[in-house]
């Protein structure tokens, strides 16, 4: 086993594709410093705080990583169509608050 993600923020839930070549996960990685010291304060205090998460996509070694969504909203929990090129996924759309 080896990491494939290095940024500092959530990474969480990998999907791989049916035929084992591609992996989507979900993820948040703070952009500001006030973002990123909120990410460290919440793994000091064990909690997480509710912020959008994105999908990421990747080749199944690690390369060709690239961000899939970017909607301000929790994409979540991704199923992959047959054809192994689609997603389909449930969004929860928050409100009230800033990405």
């Amino acid at each position: 086993m080896r990491r494939l993600t290095d940024k500092v923020g959530y990474d969480g839930g990998p999907w791989s594709s049916l035929d084992g070549k591609k992996i989507v996960w979900r993820a948040w990685y703070p952009q500001t410093n006030e973002k990123k010291a909120q990410w460290r304060d919440s793994m000091e205090n064990n909690y997480i705080r509710a912020t959008p998460l994105d999908l990421w996509g990747m080749d199944a070694e690690g390369s060709n990583k690239r961000r899939l969504t970017d909607n301000g909203a929790i994409s979540w929990a991704p199923s992959w169509h047959p054809d192994g090129e689609e997603l389909l996924f449930p969004v929860i759309w928050m409100t009230g608050t800033k990405s």
